[in-house]
């Protein structure tokens, strides 16, 4: 199991500059994962965030994109949620990968 969190303000950043995220690419991700994508560094929960969920395992050879962070979005491999007003393209300061409890 993947869990990781992490601020993209302060180092290691992990190849993600500050407020640079605009869209995701998903591979190889299991159903019941989450990845939620927040405004604040610190991962306050008061601020603008936004959860993705894995509603499918989605295969390496087919991965699936977030082509935006605007707006809640649906697909059959993927449910978005955003939370507390705001857009996060281009906001995201803070990335928490859960893993699947399936």
């Amino acid at each position: 199991a993947f869990e990781r969190s992490w601020s993209l303000v302060t180092a290691p950043r992990l190849g993600c500059e500050n407020d640079s995220i605009r869209s995701l690419v998903f591979r190889g991700a299991r159903a019941g994962q989450r990845v939620t994508l927040f405004d604040a560094a610190d991962g306050d929960t008061r601020s603008p965030y936004t959860v993705i969920e894995v509603l499918q395992d989605i295969p390496w050879h087919a991965p699936q994109t977030v082509a935006s962070l605007q707006a809640n979005a649906d697909s059959p491999y993927l449910r978005l949620r955003a939370f507390n007003g705001g857009p996060l393209d281009g906001r995201v300061s803070r990335i928490a990968v859960e893993p699947s409890t399936r």
